[in-house]
């Protein structure tokens, strides 16, 4: 499954609703769907909605402060380019909603070289570590005030949600890494990322998301070597192991 294709499944995309829609508003919208066929559709859609846990899942993966409309025109942008690299000229007023534009456009790139890798990876990294977890909750609560939803008052569920965006968002781009970059190349560049991170004159100095992405690559390449060896060419053997 593509990034689109999980914002294609998220409820308030279903239902063609906003974060900002009342408890009536989103019954009525499910009962619309439910008359054009799909019934059991916006049943799912409307009882996560209404689930704590995972509506909070819906609105990080979405954009909040923007009305039905401009966020589904955000979606159908992302299907019309689907094979290339144009980003809509929109922009949502919030962090996470940047975010969420950033990752869906990068998430297109089939990427062929390693710098490629490294050059999405710091992009993305920018605007990841902009998510502070108390201000997207205020982002989100913003949106629950106008839809008389209980707002989120735990921080630290914010900052689950957070961390498990940047690993799906690390994992779709390491999902369209070209088969020519070799294992050398890959080992090389998680060096290189621990650097920028740790580095106290980088830009990227304690980027939570470098600091993610670097050890989800080294574990794609540990499990990659493992299993699909014939799919990376390598110009030496890569340390502690047997040529």
């Amino acid at each position: 499954m593509t990034l689109l294709d999980s914002y294609h499944e998220n409820p308030f995309f279903i239902l063609t609703a906003s974060a900002r829609d009342t408890r009536v508003t989103l019954i009525e919208k499910q009962e619309e769907l439910a008359l054009f066929g799909g019934e059991e559709k916006a049943e799912q859609a409307m009882a996560k909605l209404l689930n704590p846990q995972t509506r909070v899942e819906a609105e990080i993966q979405w954009f909040p402060l923007m009305e039905t409309q401009e966020s589904q025109d955000l979606i159908r942008f992302f299907e019309r380019h689907r094979d290339d690299t144009e980003m809509p000229t929109q922009r949502p007023l919030s962090m996470l909603g940047q975010f969420n534009i950033l990752r869906l456009g990068l998430s297109r790139i089939q990427i062929q070289t390693v710098s490629e890798l490294k050059a999405i990876l710091q992009s993305s990294a920018i605007a990841a570590d902009a998510l502070i977890p108390r201000q997207v909750m205020e982002e989100i609560n913003q949106d629950r005030k106008q839809s008389g939803f209980p707002e989120i008052t735990n921080q630290s569920e914010i900052e689950l949600q957070v961390r498990e965006l940047m690993r799906e968002t690390i994992k779709a781009y390491l999902d369209n890494l070209s088969c020519g970059i070799t294992g050398d190349e890959l080992s090389e560049t998680v060096k290189e990322l621990k650097k920028e991170y740790v580095n106290a004159s980088s830009p990227y100095h304690n980027s939570y998301f470098l600091e993610m992405g670097a050890d989800h690559l080294g574990a794609y390449l540990r499990n990659t070597l493992k299993y699909h060896r014939p799919f990376f060419g390598r110009s030496k053997p890569l340390k502690g192991e047997t040529p």
